[in-house]
């Protein structure tokens, strides 16, 4: 639709300047002064005609402009809120293995570094539609846990946080 607007606005400050330019060529060319004051004002009202049609077609560009960034912005808060989500679900997850195969000192240190190896983790490519399993494992692999102490890993696009 915004595109057809714009179309139609382009035509009408076309239409609108070439009939300015004949009145206006009209009214130079008039000698008697009520045709010459009647055709002035034909010409004002046109050319006002014409400033709103370009000062419109400027606010919907501005307006595509401002949706554009807007559209980006919900993109990137919306990516972030996905990572964000991910890293906790994967915190959790580690958090719990970490409380029952650790002691405490070691837990509080294996935590610091789990939350390292998400921040890292999390910038990768990918980070959010990797199987939550897999990200659980590789930090496990990396703190020196087993990921599922039982050995039973739970099924693929099940979680076990």
């Amino acid at each position: 639709m915004t595109e057809r607007h714009g179309r139609i606005l382009a035509e009408l400050s076309e239409l609108g300047l070439a009939l300015a330019r004949g009145v206006q060529a009209q009214a130079l060319a008039a000698e008697d002064p009520a045709t010459v004051a009647d055709l002035s004002l034909a010409f004002h009202r046109i050319s006002r005609s014409v400033r709103q049609t370009l000062a419109l077609e400027a606010k919907l560009e501005r307006d595509r402009h401002r949706q554009d960034r807007e559209d980006r912005t919900d993109a990137v808060r919306e990516a972030e809120r996905r990572v964000q989500h991910r890293k906790a679900q994967v915190r959790m997850a580690v958090e719990r293995l970490v409380w029952s195969e650790a002691e405490e000192d070691e837990a509080e240190r294996l935590l610091a570094d789990l939350d390292n190896l998400l921040d890292e983790e999390s910038l990768s490519d990918g980070f959010t539609e990797s199987p939550l399993e897999a990200h659980i494992a590789r930090i496990c692999r990396d703190l020196g846990l087993s990921p599922w102490p039982d050995g039973a890993a739970p099924a693929p696009g099940r979680s076990s946080a």
